[in-house]
C-alpha cells in the first residue's frame, strides 16, 4: 500500500508506468507517459520522493507531485 512513510523505500521496479507533464491535465496532451523499466520512472521517482511530503497526492493506484510548472505521476496500476 503506498503512504507517506513507504514513500523513501519504492523503488521503480513497485511501478507499471510514470507521466510528466505541464500541470492540468494527464491525458498525455501536455506531457509523455513512460513505460516501466524506462530511465524516466526512476528520475520521476526520485523527483517525487525529494518534493516537501505536503505536495505529494498518493492515491490506491498512484503518487503524485503537482507543482507551478510540472506534474509527475507514478502508477502502480
Amino acid at each position: 500500500m503506498l503512504n507517506i512513510s513507504s514513500l523513501p523505500t519504492l523503488t521503480p521496479s513497485n511501478f507499471i508506468k510514470a507521466y510528466s507533464g505541464r500541470p492540468g491535465c494527464a491525458c498525455g496532451c501536455r506531457g509523455k507517459y513512460y513505460a516501466a523499466g524506462d530511465k524516466m520512472v526512476a528520475r520521476i521517482l526520485k523527483k517525487i520522493q525529494a518534493a516537501d511530503p505536503s505536495m505529494v497526492d498518493i492515491g490506491p493506484t498512484y503518487v503524485a507531485v503537482d507543482s507551478e510548472t510540472r506534474q509527475w505521476v507514478l502508477y502502480t496500476e
